[in-house]
């Protein structure tokens, strides 16, 4: 196949110019600026199109079409098989407005020998296999052969799509990201093992609370004993006596201030529970009217479809009916943004608490001056606090001191000492049981959380492992591919001239390797020109590979040489000239040093 000419209109830089094409190598030599870029993706659009819908190709539409919405488009005329055609191709804003035609140009006639996919048709690669090869820029790219073995693929019977490779290496490292990055410990399975932590050091806490309760129950015992054996020793010195010393005296003073305290407290409690009382009247009302406001917001909906209905009766009832949805809806609207501010939730449960809080201050006052009357009026049912420690303490600065010995005095302060340690740790076993209470919620968390880690673990390691087989498959695939291509490389090196053919190795992602003193090191350290030599001779092994079975393709050199000294830049065209006995050749060149003459 070769290209013999093509005429430009109004296709970027270039406006009503042709172009004849030798049969080998067709040297253009113009400055920068010129349109040798645009040439080139002319010559590729008339075979391919300028649309497949790429964020690149989307952003040639937009800068090769002329802005004056002139006719933009052309023609190009090749010869393949002995048969002369003429592509005809126009170009508008999206791909439907574009236009195709194929003639036999010795005829002049249509040609329905190939489709609009005429440059797959005849090479039998995409435009991107075609881009990636035929278009010799020397850019590199580490996805290149698993393209090119891409399109070879979707050419053959085999139904491997390594086209689809790297998005779907791509998604499954995405999602195995989401379950879990090595980067930071991030990702689902580590918040899901936070909160599995969290939760079984909740659980060690309610083993060492529940320690804590044998331990003070343990204690409780031990007091009761010791309450029953004071008990005893004060019946059996004077079971009527009753201490009369100063330490009772300043106790009833205190109890007295205690029961002070209640009554305070008492009052506080009654005006939170009247205040807890006006909330909840006030939230139930509010609800009451949430109701109403939900019926008052499904009504404007039934408005709303009626005025739909309606337009196909009244347009007058039916702009009425609308109308009237707006009031209804915005009035809706308006009710649910002041009920939403209204409810006082929060409020209520805040106001509970202070009560709650309130109460155990209120029992603990009291259960103090209560133990202390019965002790002393075994009989009093408590009616009148004052009165009763009043008159207790009355009766001690009247009893007479010598009728109390010293040793009943120290029973009593030990028995009321022994009972206030007493009720001490039954509250602290009481706030202990209440966090004892969630241990059964906390060991369900404990077994949800360690399933679903569990299932999370088993997904990210199914995950890995496909990825590394899915890397394992793409490697043994395009093993079977660099042989030729290693081959074709080292014999377009040989060409040049080079004398490191056995220091130069390829991998399977194109990179070339340069063995020096046993260790393999990048291309990278070779000088700019002779990098730019390797990249030229893996492309040409690259078309003769992806090729091999098709037609040759149009080589289209874009100033690859740049680089290369006077002594390299001789071989290149050299080689150059040998490969146009094979390929047509399209060279762009910006300087006359590297013309091709």
């Amino acid at each position: 196949m070769r290209l013999i000419s093509c005429y430009i209109e109004n296709f970027g830089k270039l406006s009503n110019i042709s172009f004849d094409f030798e049969k080998d190598i067709t040297s253009i030599n113009e400055e920068n600026g010129f349109g040798k870029t645009t040439l080139s993706v002319f010559i590729k659009s008339m075979f391919y199109g300028l649309d497949y819908k790429r964020k690149k190709e989307l952003y040639d539409r937009t800068r090769y079409l002329p802005w004056n919405n002139l006719k933009c488009g052309g023609y190009l005329v090749f010869e393949i098989n002995d048969t002369v055609y003429r592509i005809e191709r126009t170009f508008g804003k999206t791909n439907k407005t574009d236009t195709f035609n194929l003639y036999n140009e010795k005829t002049h006639t249509i040609s329905y020998d190939y489709s609009e996919n005429i440059g797959e048709e005849i090479w039998g690669v995409d435009k991107e296999s075609f881009e990636n090869t035929a278009f010799i820029n020397l850019k590199n790219d580490s996805n290149l052969l698993t393209e090119i073995i891409s399109s070879k693929l979707n050419d053959s019977t085999q139904t491997q799509n390594v086209d689809e490779y790297q998005k779907t290496y791509d998604l499954l490292d995405k999602k195995a990201t989401e379950l879990y990055s090595k980067r930071g410990n991030k990702g689902l399975i580590p918040q899901k093992q936070d909160e599995l932590n969290s939760y079984k050091r909740q659980l060690l806490d309610c083993d060492i609370n529940e320690r804590e309760i044998e331990r003070i129950n343990k204690q409780i015992k031990i007091i009761d004993e010791d309450i029953k054996d004071t008990e005893k020793d004060i019946n059996g010195n004077n079971p009527k006596s009753k201490p009369n010393n100063n330490a009772d005296l300043i106790y009833i003073d205190e109890l007295l201030d205690n029961y002070n305290k209640s009554c305070h407290i008492n009052s506080q409690i009654e005006n939170l529970e009247f205040k807890l009382q006006m909330i909840q009247n006030s939230n139930l009302r509010k609800q009451n009217k949430l109701k109403t406001n939900n019926i008052i917001f499904i009504t404007s909906f039934i408005i709303l479809i009626l005025s739909i209905i309606s337009i196909f009766f009244s347009l007058l009832i039916a702009v009425s009916l609308f109308a009237l949805f707006l009031i209804v809806f915005g009035f809706s609207l308006y009710g649910f943004s002041n009920i939403k501010k209204e409810l006082k939730q929060n409020e209520a449960d805040t106001v509970k608490n202070q009560i709650e809080q309130l109460k155990i201050q209120k029992d603990f006052l009291d259960d103090t001056y209560k133990e202390f009357i019965i002790r002393y009026i075994p009989n009093d049912n408590l009616e009148n606090i004052v009165k009763s420690l009043s008159q207790i303490k009355y009766n001690l600065q009247n009893q007479d001191s010598g009728s109390f010995n010293s040793e009943n005095e120290v029973l009593f302060e030990k028995l009321s000492k022994l009972k206030a340690d007493k009720l001490i740790l039954k509250n602290k076993i009481e706030s202990l049981s209440e966090k004892l209470e969630q241990k059964e919620d906390i060991i369900s968390n404990i077994d949800n959380l360690s399933e679903q880690i569990d299932i999370l673990q088993d997904r990210y390691e199914t995950l890995t492992d496909t990825m590394k087989y899915l890397e394992i498959a793409r490697q043994n695939l395009a093993s079977k591919y660099i042989g030729g291509i290693e081959k074709g490389f080292l014999k377009y090196l040989e060409k040049l001239g080079s004398n490191d053919l056995d220091k130069l190795k390829i991998d399977i992602n194109l990179d070339v390797k340069i063995e020096d003193q046993g260790q393999l090191y990048k291309s990278d350290y070779l000088s700019l020109g002779s990098n730019d030599l390797v990249n030229f001779c893996i492309r040409m092994a690259l078309i003769e590979s992806v090729f091999d079975l098709k037609e040759k393709p149009i080589l289209i050199l874009d100033d690859p040489f740049a680089n290369l000294d006077e002594q390299k830049l001789e071989k290149a065209i050299e080689l150059l000239k040998n490969i146009s006995k094979e390929y047509q050749i399209i060279y762009f060149t910006c300087h006359r040093s590297r013309e091709i003459l």
